[in-house]
């Protein structure tokens, strides 16, 4: 847990000296969750987000996040931004389906679509 505080107390040294740095808030937003600071996670990822609207990571973590406070609404629309944005829509399906399980119908049409 102490090397967590350590990480945090970096990103916040490195949000003080450059306040729109993503990657600051998307790394403090990991570590929060990292230690179950949920809410705290969601303000870091949001932020980093308002920032950079791009950032699948951010839509990504943020979706774990509301999953452990049991918002599957506001997860199931980050991880379909995830979708959207990703690079890779098959690694993307790959990713979310290890973290929220679809109902398997779902993702036997989703891999005939892909294919």
């Amino acid at each position: 847990c102490e090397r967590y505080s350590k990480g945090v107390l970096n990103c916040n040294e490195a949000i003080r000296i450059c306040p729109n740095l993503v990657r600051a808030y998307l790394y403090r937003g990991c570590l929060k969750y990292s230690i179950r600071l949920y809410d705290h996670a969601i303000n870091d990822l949001t932020k980093a987000l308002q920032i950079d609207p791009s950032c699948s990571h951010a839509y990504y973590n943020r979706a774990l996040c509301y999953i452990r406070r049991r918002n599957l609404s506001y997860a199931l629309k980050d991880f379909a931004i995830v979708l959207c944005l990703a690079s890779s829509i098959k690694n993307s399906i790959v990713n979310c389906t290890n973290v929220i399980h679809y109902p398997s119908k779902i993702i036997h049409i989703l891999s005939l679509v892909l294919d």
